[in-house]
């Protein structure tokens, strides 16, 4: 007798074997409940590391002042560097606004717009 890959015979399986496979089921419906929150939190945790990276590599840009007649180019470079935190600092905030009131069930397709976001 073929067996069809898709279709299983439950009834061959002893009472403990059945409710393991409940507890099982139960389990991957609790897990799929909690799948968007989990999402949102793993989003939220990437946006905090690009935006992380992205204020690295901007305070790795300042170099130091080695002469006297470097100093305004220093404090030039600081300026600059205060004015992109705090940019960057608000659409880091803008997000977390953004993933706390108005998405609380990120889809697929909102991650993925998350990654263009971030790219550009």
């Amino acid at each position: 007798m073929p067996r069809n890959p898709r279709k299983h015979n439950f009834d061959q399986f002893s009472d403990q074997e059945k409710e393991k496979l409940n507890n099982v089921k139960k389990e991957l419906i609790e897990a799929q409940k909690k799948e968007p929150e989990s999402l949102r939190e793993h989003l939220q945790a990437f946006n905090d590391g690009v935006m992380a990276i992205i204020i690295t590599i901007i305070v790795l840009e300042i170099q130091p002042a080695l002469h006297e007649v470097h100093y305004q180019q220093f404090i030039n470079n600081i300026i600059v560097f205060l004015i992109t935190f705090f940019i960057v600092a608000d659409f880091w905030y803008d997000l977390h606004l953004s993933f706390s009131y108005y998405i609380f069930k990120p889809s697929r397709a909102i991650a993925i717009l998350d990654f263009f976001f971030l790219a550009d």
